[in-house]
């Protein structure tokens, strides 16, 4: 049952997505891509919570990188903006996709306070084929637990 919901609650963020005029495509990546992009935000993850801010700015893309200039400055939009990116009781990885051409690593938290949110990675390969983070959305779910 829990699955289900989480199904729904997938769906209805992608529907939202639909709405506002994105197309969603299945995703034609590699399983050496699919693992690699997830490493990369397993890494980015465990950077936050070790509040290793170098680290967790290795993994953004160049234009995350220019926008915030500091490693420093990003950990402190990402701790301020995203909570339920920093050690979050649970994470679990959701089937990759593709929205408008943009490869999107959904992944489901239960933050610390027990809220449930899927965090949509925005993934970019770089021209030496490595994938680093491009941005991320997070949607509350209507889920209030595993």
């Amino acid at each position: 049952m829990k699955r289900f919901k989480m199904l729904v609650a997938l769906f209805s963020l992608l529907i939202t997505h639909q709405a506002v005029g994105q197309t969603i495509e299945p995703v034609a990546l590699t399983e050496d891509d699919q693992a690699e992009i997830r490493s990369v935000v397993r890494q980015q993850m465990f950077a936050i919570d070790q509040n290793n801010a170098e680290m967790a700015f290795a993994f953004a893309s160049p234009g995350v990188q220019e926008t915030f200039e500091t490693s420093e400055r990003f950990l402190f939009m990402v701790r301020r903006g995203y909570s339920a990116l920093y050690k979050p009781r649970h994470v679990e990885f959701l089937g990759l996709t593709v929205v408008n051409g943009e490869t999107v690593q959904p992944v489901r938290l239960v933050a610390q306070d027990g809220d449930v949110e899927v965090a949509m990675y925005q993934m970019q390969r770089q021209e030496d084929n490595q994938w680093r983070i491009n941005g991320c959305d997070l949607a509350k779910s209507d889920l209030t637990s595993l």
